[in-house]
């Protein structure tokens, strides 16, 4: 199964782009086409993104002390 990861949300269109490890553009969805393959469970999302908030908190954090 490939893995993309969500990079931009296009409110103006309701697209959703997602790109490959390399950053090439490789698929976009409608939100409502993204959702329905969350339920079919032909798309499973993997991170919530949590784990970059979480780094991004540390380094502003960081930068505060400095």
């Amino acid at each position: 199964m490939a893995r993309y990861k969500l990079v931009v949300k296009l409110a103006a269109t309701d697209k959703f782009i997602f790109v490959d490890k390399l950053g090439i553009k490789k698929i976009e969805f409608t939100e409502s086409q993204l959702i329905q393959g969350i339920i079919n469970k032909k798309i499973e999302i993997i991170s919530d993104g949590a784990e970059f908030e979480q780094s991004l908190e540390r380094v502003v954090s960081r930068l505060r002390v400095s």
